[in-house]
């Protein structure tokens, strides 16, 4: 290797060694930040309210609905589930599909 490739190796190497350094330094004090904040209890409870909405929502969505107003209530709830955010399937709309084929005198097949 010439001296010029071996001095840029060095220098990589050390900006290297500096960037993962400092990351570290980062890492631990934004760790000590949540715990000092109980950012992991807190976190628990937010899922286990996520939780209980999609427990909710999904209840919703297993009830048919014989009218507009009905589909609406599905609507909703979609919204506050923020389906529209995954690529899962949308459970609102598949139960509001099912309700129109339903309405409009559709054997289901």
């Amino acid at each position: 290797m010439t001296e010029p490739v071996k001095a840029w190796n060095r220098a990589f190497a050390e900006e290297k060694a500096s960037v993962a350094a400092a990351w570290e330094d980062f890492r631990e004090r934004l760790d000590e930040q949540r715990r000092l904040v109980g950012h992991d209890a807190k976190e628990a409870e937010h899922s286990a309210g996520c939780d209980n909405i999609r427990e909710i929502g999904m209840r919703i969505f297993a009830i048919p609905a014989h009218t507009l107003q009905g589909m609406a209530v599905k609507l909703r709830a979609r919204d506050r589930m923020g389906l529209e955010d995954f690529d899962d399937p949308d459970e609102a709309l598949l139960s509001i599909a099912a309700d129109v084929r339903r309405l409009a005198g559709e054997v289901a097949s």
